[in-house]
């Protein structure tokens, strides 16, 4: 009941020094995107969070599992599908739905070199058809997020609007991501 209900929840003062964050700068490099907060709020945005001393960490599994050993009550930007197999594990967890979600995104690409092409084109067809999609889900949680896929995570997020990496964007951004480091403190 006393969770955050919004990005805004977690600038309140009483999270100092409670929340969990991981200093990897793309999901505010996809918030920062024009179809999402734009780069002025993320910058304001995380002036403002840095100000409430998160618990810096340098990798997603670090700060989820950090979460789980109850060593802050609040993890931010955690992966949704970490979330999912925590909780599938009996694990004290809960994913607070805010808007938008942040869709970064996997890539799954085929080497320009491999032996056989045209079998890595096979395999990429299947891997993005529906049971293709379906089977990576039942096996590691981390299928499609997107509406329709029938995923754990598509279900998770229904009804809350998303922004999805925009890899041009991105790769362009990559010095906004580094600015946003430092007013975290991540040296």
């Amino acid at each position: 009941k006393d969770a955050p209900k919004s990005w805004e929840d977690l600038l309140d003062p009483k999270w100092k020094g409670k929340l969990g964050l991981h200093i990897d700068s793309r999901t505010w490099q996809v918030l920062a995107q024009p179809e999402g907060w734009g780069r002025e709020k993320v910058r304001a945005y995380i002036t403002r969070l840095a100000k409430n001393q998160p618990q810096l960490n340098k990798s997603n599994t670090q700060n989820a599992a950090l979460l789980v050993a109850g060593e802050y009550p609040i993890a931010v930007n955690v992966f949704l599908y970490r979330v999912l197999q925590y909780k599938a594990k009996g694990a004290p967890v809960e994913w607070v739905r805010v808007n938008p979600v942040v869709i970064s995104g996997s890539s799954f690409i085929k080497s320009k070199k491999g032996p056989h092409p045209n079998a890595g084109y096979l395999w990429l067809d299947w891997l993005y058809s529906p049971e293709g999609v379906k089977i990576v889900d039942e096996v590691t949680l981390k299928g499609s997020p997107f509406p329709g896929s029938g995923t754990s995570q598509s279900e998770a997020i229904k009804g809350l609007k998303y922004v999805v990496r925009d890899s041009d964007f991105y790769n362009k951004s990559q010095d906004f991501g580094k600015e946003l480091q430092q007013i975290l403190g991540v040296r």
